[in-house]
């Protein structure tokens, strides 16, 4: 209807819902002038970067998929497809496994001895009578291992790690071994079949306080002596991973709704394909984490517990000590995370301890970071996706001062008016339904929400409806699932039989909780610093912690830009955005909500294995 509203609102969007580059943007604000129809060369040239969107993705309906006909890469796929002829093309198919012979040292050791083989090599030219060997151990008495440890005494090197064991497998000692093995979980009820090994129960962080952490461990489905170790965080602060992240995002095994009651399905995209995983209720009074006595919850506390049930942890699981180490969670892990790295970074930082983590990055996605930012973008973000009317954006900005956390009546009026949005909408995936059940976050909340569910066909037809599997009632399965007290007993779980239900966020934990910092960027700098890999992750439909605030947030950092905004690729289909700085990437996932495992599973597991492997995410279809 107007040509320069249109344009300078498409211009608009295209940034609010993290399309375009910060650069880009900026420079079509500067270079365009949408007040006439006039050009320039400049004005074209940028606009013409913007262009490129509708060859990558449907613009007319920016979360549904595009045509692959009308992809400007469809002649590559099918001229790659006639050059895919070459003779070896199916020689990986004919190779046979790597089998281990133990008698290789005994065929070594012979066929080197033998006299037309040293002839041919032109060895022993000076006939040395003595037989030629492999190597030497730590049986060697001739040159032995004692021998060795006085010989790199003696130029007084520092020690950087402390004498600690190393693994191969599981020869680990018979005592731990037990240990283990008591926390094995056996009889889970209805788990679906699965390879690996997982294990469940309590570490004492406090003996005189009685606080004792809960947690879930799941061994990689493949070679987990080989893979990392990584931990997941829940947000809140007070809600559980075990619930979350587990239950319903990224563990092995998902809570969904049976015939008869909350079962359990396999998530065929699980995070221990990539590594080993840990899941942590943190801090106590969270999901099945317990105290003897009253303590006080904050941002200090809960990374000091942390890091000691690590340590504790470790001396369970001693196998997994000198593995590699990732922190990874989502919203308030936004904090929990970074301060958990900065306690292990400190520690690591003194000589000869016996406390080393290898620790080699963290990755949070849709992150509480900085509450200036991540206030300011949760505003424009409402408003950019009209969800909010212009008088309340302007208003809110206008009268609310959030460099601080000390709010006015009036800006508090202002905020009370934006939140009504949580009580209509899903403000978790803003394109989701919401549940028609009651969300069961209180810890007095009824357990039995089927009986409030007075309209089960409209409950199945709204399941029906749902994109990509996405069940906006998960909140309520994992609810009525961990209360079982059969899948709380096979968990080794609520063993001080606490008089209470079990419950995805504790009300006690979040209202208790003393005042943290406004920030954690000095943190993600001191880390970034200290060679800590760190990537950001965020579902564009979230409005919560929305891609906006994140956005803003980065900005903040100052940090030098490596590499411009770029689409990212799963096969033929645009995943969402990327851009790289010194230190750290920043990945936007298209269509995904707060929990980004939850509403685009395969997605997420593609970039946790590009973040373990520190390589970047595919910059063209594939």
């Amino acid at each position: 209807m107007d040509f320069e509203t249109d344009l300078t609102g498409m211009i608009d969007y295209a940034w609010g819902h993290a399309l375009i580059s910060d650069d880009l943007y900026r420079s079509i604000k500067a270079k365009c002038d949408f007040s006439n129809g006039n050009t320039t060369r400049d004005s074209l040239n940028v606009f013409n970067e913007y262009n490129k969107l509708y060859k990558m993705i449907d613009l007319y309906s920016l979360y549904s998929l595009a045509c692959p006909l009308d992809r400007p890469f469809a002649d590559y796929l099918l001229n790659t497809q006639a050059k895919a002829d070459a003779s070896n093309v199916h020689l990986v198919g004919t190779l046979t496994s790597a089998g281990y012979d133990p008698s290789l040292l005994n065929h070594t050791t012979t066929y080197f001895n033998l006299p037309n083989v040293q002839h041919a090599l032109h060895a022993n030219v000076t006939q040395i009578p003595r037989p030629w060997l492999v190597c030497s151990g730590d049986t060697d008495g001739r040159a032995p291992v004692t021998s060795t440890r006085y010989t790199l005494n003696k130029p007084g090197l520092n020690v950087t790690e402390n004498w600690t064991p190393w693994y191969k497998g599981r020869e680990i000692d018979p005592k731990v071994a037990a240990r283990q093995e008591a926390d094995r979980v056996t009889a889970l009820p209805d788990q679906p079949p699965a390879s690996f090994r997982h294990y469940s129960g309590y570490i004492s962080v406090d003996d005189r306080l009685g606080k004792e952490l809960f947690y879930w461990f799941f061994e990689a489905t493949s070679c987990p002596a080989e893979k990392p170790l990584l931990l997941w965080l829940g947000g809140g602060p007070g809600c559980t991973s075990v619930g979350f992240g587990e239950a319903q995002e990224l563990g092995p095994f998902l809570v969904t709704d049976g015939p008869h009651g909350p079962t359990l399905r396999f998530n065929d995209y699980t995070w221990n394909e990539a590594a080993n995983l840990l899941f942590l209720d943190s801090p106590v009074g969270v999901g099945f984490s317990y105290s003897n006595a009253t303590v006080e919850h904050d941002d200090n506390n809960t990374a000091r517990d942390a890091h000691i049930f690590l340590l504790n942890w470790f001396e369970r699981f001693p196998q997994y000590r000198s593995s590699e180490f990732y922190l990874a969670g989502e919203s308030y892990s936004g904090h929990y995370a970074p301060q958990l790295a900065e306690a292990i970074f400190d520690e690591n930082q003194k000589s000869a301890n016996d406390t080393h983590i290898n620790l080699k990055g963290l990755i949070v996605g849709n992150p509480y970071m900085n509450f200036e930012t991540d206030i300011i973008g949760m505003i424009d973000y409402a408003w950019g996706h009209a969800l909010i009317s212009d008088d309340l954006h302007f208003s809110i900005l206008e009268r609310c001062d959030f460099r601080n956390d000390n709010e006015t009546e009036d800006c508090g009026n202002l905020l009370n008016e934006y939140l009504k949005l949580f009580g209509m909408i899903n403000m978790n995936g803003l394109y989701s339904p919401t549940c028609p059940l009651d969300q069961p976050f209180a810890a007095n909340h009824l357990l039995n929400t089927r009986a409030k569910a007075d309209m089960p066909n409209y409950h199945l037809e709204l399941l029906r409806t749902i994109p990509a599997g996405y069940d906006p009632c998960l909140m309520n399965h994992a609810m009525a699932y961990f209360n079982l007290p059969g899948v709380q007993q096979a968990l080794h779980a609520n063993v001080a039989r606490i008089p209470r239900p079990w419950s995805l966020c504790s009300l006690e934990v979040i209202y208790s909780w003393k005042e943290p910092p406004l920030s954690v960027l000095p943190v993600l700098k001191k880390l970034i610093g200290g060679g800590i890999r760190l990537w950001v992750f965020s579902g564009d439909t979230d409005g919560i912690i929305p891609v906006t605030s994140t956005r803003y947030t980065l900005r903040k950092l100052g940090l030098n830009m490596t590499e411009n905004w770029t689409p990212w690729y799963k096969g033929r289909e645009v995943g969402g955005w990327t851009i790289m700085y010194e230190g750290l990437t920043f990945v936007t996932v298209m269509g995904a909500g707060h929990q980004v495992p939850t509403f685009a599973p395969m997605r997420s597991l593609q970039i946790i294995r590009h973040f373990l492997a520190n390589s970047k995410l595919p910059s063209t279809p594939f």
